[in-house]
């Protein structure tokens, strides 16, 4: 999980530094904690160069007509400059400019934007307006700037946007780069149920592409939903069932697979997952025992009925 989270962060300094992720690889050696103090870091120094200059931009702005400023901002200023002047501004000034501004500008705008500096400005935003800016995002795969904004939207803007993002895979896509986990049990709650499903079906296409982001995801939301997805994914048929359990082995999920199994009641989902690990090799058993011995998940699984063999290998002593 932690390699899956560095990943992540690796993606966010790399949209903020505008640069490709492959460029930043060497980086991943760190982890994502001290990544993330980079990406912070980074964030301060971009957005306090020039803050005396842009400071004056933005009280000149204050004094123009809303529809002269957003002209302005279109076809002089740019995204970029309008991003760090944004948060300067205030709330009802930028409000008044940005419903002037179209959809692709301000899409643009995003990109250069950290909404927590402007978080006075986008929680306000109009709930239609937000949904517009977040399908054009989703357009062009800026799946990072928008998981970036789940931390700051408000419920209903991020509720309606989920609705007109009908493609589950660019849900997931979007919810892998979201900060706050918080902000996703809540919207998760409001899911429909259709969803739910929807997601693990989109997590296990393509040969399970998403399936890390996927577990990652699931293994850090309440309890209540780790055992919903659980029991979904369990639910699928049997040859589903051995691609989550040799996937989550093929790409060292264990930490994050083993706590949504344990999570789940329902006896049947419990005997299918058992009836897809008996048909594993013994080198794949042996990497599950050893993640699983120092987690609630141990006794569990030690008190399933395995043959002597696979036994041996599953209560094998530390």
């Amino acid at each position: 999980m932690s390699t899956l989270r560095t990943r992540a962060e690796l993606q966010r300094l790399a949209r903020l530094l505008d640069v490709p992720g492959e460029r930043l690889h060497a980086l991943a050696a760190v982890g994502h904690g001290p990544l993330a103090q980079l990406r912070e870091r980074a964030t301060a120094m971009l957005y306090d160069a020039d803050r005396e200059h842009l400071q004056r931009i933005a009280a000149a702005t204050r004094l123009l007509p809303a529809a002269i400023a957003a002209l302005i901002a279109e076809k002089s200023l740019g995204p970029l400059l309008c991003a760090r002047i944004a948060g300067l501004l205030p709330a009802d000034t930028a409000l008044d400019i940005a419903r002037r501004l179209p959809d692709a500008f301000l899409a643009d705008l995003c990109l250069e934007l950290d909404p927590r500096r402007a978080r006075a400005v986008v929680e306000r935003m109009p709930i239609e307006r937000c949904v517009a800016v977040s399908l054009e995002l989703a357009r062009r795969g800026e799946y990072v700037t928008m998981g970036r904004f789940v931390d700051i939207l408000g419920l209903d803007a991020l509720l309606a946007t989920v609705a007109r993002l009908t493609d589950d895979a660019v849900l997931l896509k979007v919810a892998f780069y979201a900060e706050d986990r918080t902000r996703l049990d809540r919207v998760i709650e409001r899911l429909p149920e259709a969803r739910f499903g929807g997601i693990i079906d989109a997590a296990l296409d393509g040969g399970g592409e998403l399936w890390p982001e996927a577990l990652s995801l699931i293994a850090e939301l309440e309890p209540r939903w780790r055992r919903k997805f659980g029991e979904l994914a369990l639910s699928r048929a049997e040859a589903s069932i051995r691609q989550i359990v040799q996937l989550s082995d093929a790409h060292q999920l264990w930490p994050a697979l083993l706590p949504v199994a344990d999570s789940i009641d329902e006896p049947e989902a419990v005997r299918r997952l058992h009836a897809a690990l008996l048909v594993q090799d013994i080198a794949l058993l042996e990497r599950m025992a050893a993640a699983a011995r120092h987690s609630p998940m141990y006794a569990r699984l030690a008190e399933l009925d395995w043959p002597a063999p696979l036994r041996a290998v599953i209560v094998a002593p530390a």
